[in-house]
This record gives C-alpha cells, sequence and structure tokens, in this order.
C-alpha cells in the first residue's frame, strides 16, 4: 500500500516514462504503468473519469506487460 503522495509519484513517474495507454477517457489515459523503487511494475486503472482516480496494483511476473514496463524502465 502507499500513500497518496507515492501514488501520486509513481503515476507521474509512468507518465514521464511514456507508459500510458493509447485508450482514452475524457482527457485521462485508461492505464498507465510504474515501477516502484524495489524494480515491481505496477498498473494502474483508471477508476473514476471524472475526477481523474486510479487504481493501482502489482504487475504479476505472468502478466506480459511486466516485462513490457521493465524493458522501457530499462532502456
Amino acid at each position: 500500500m502507499f500513500s497518496r503522495e507515492e501514488a501520486r509519484a509513481l503515476l507521474v513517474k509512468g507518465i514521464e516514462l511514456g507508459l500510458v495507454s493509447d485508450g482514452v477517457v475524457g482527457r485521462w489515459p485508461k492505464n498507465i504503468w510504474s515501477v516502484t523503487e524495489k524494480g515491481f511494475p505496477l498498473e494502474a486503472q483508471l477508476e473514476c473519469p471524472e475526477t481523474g482516480r486510479y487504481h493501482g496494483y502489482p504487475l504479476p511476473p505472468e502478466d506480459p506487460f511486466h516485462t513490457v514496463v521493465l524493458k522501457k524502465l530499462n532502456g
């Protein structure tokens, strides 16, 4: 579990890395991916398009995007 401040920083990090989905609802990307300081990939899904609230969770290693996110992070 992350504090609101930590979660916001992870969303910003994902956006800066270009880890956002092509799908958009209103003005918000449907998904944003990021990586914790310990190198674990996360996914945030848009929960409320009116407010831009996301729900995040860890990406399990068997999820194909787990590797995609790590590759993006490591260049």
